[in-house]
């Protein structure tokens, strides 16, 4: 997994998991320990030293760019995608779509997306899903109603 924000890049290193942060866009990095194997993580909107991790038993958060790590929401793991302050959401494996307005302290399911997930983002007010059927869907309402963007 490789995600950036910024100047601010993380990266999970698949054989050991430990997760890589760089605060200077990759030209030096130092390694922490993840609470937990993750599945995903999202940095804030606002600051990317704060980020939000789904791991194997629920979400965690950091406000020091990945080197300390609290619980979260006991949730389903799932990918997440923190497009606005108030705005972090949670998509189980299943496909159902979850938001908290409280940074992952709570959700409230949004609804199903229409399949499984192999992948999730968010650009500004539209949210976008890849499915395993080869579809790619998109959201402009928050996820509450979806349309097939690509289908292959």
């Amino acid at each position: 997994m490789l995600r950036s924000a910024g100047r601010f890049v993380y990266g999970v290193n698949s054989q050991d998991g430990r997760l890589y942060v760089s605060t200077d866009a990759g030209s030096s990095w130092r390694r922490h320990t993840p609470p937990a194997p993750l599945l995903d993580l999202t940095a804030h909107p606002a600051d990317p030293r704060r980020l939000v991790a789904s791991g194997e038993d629920g979400l965690y958060a950091s406000v020091d760019a990945g080197a300390r790590w609290r619980p979260r929401a006991s949730v389903e793991p799932g990918l997440v995608a923190w497009p606005a302050v108030e705005d972090l959401y949670l998509l189980d494996g299943s496909g159902v779509l979850h938001r908290s307005s409280d940074e992952g302290a709570t959700f409230a399911e949004v609804g199903p997306v229409g399949g499984q997930p192999a992948a999730f983002a968010a650009d500004g007010d539209d949210l976008y899903v890849a499915l395993h059927t080869n579809e790619i869907r998109v959201s402009s309402d928050g996820g509450r109603t979806w349309r097939t963007r690509v289908a292959a």
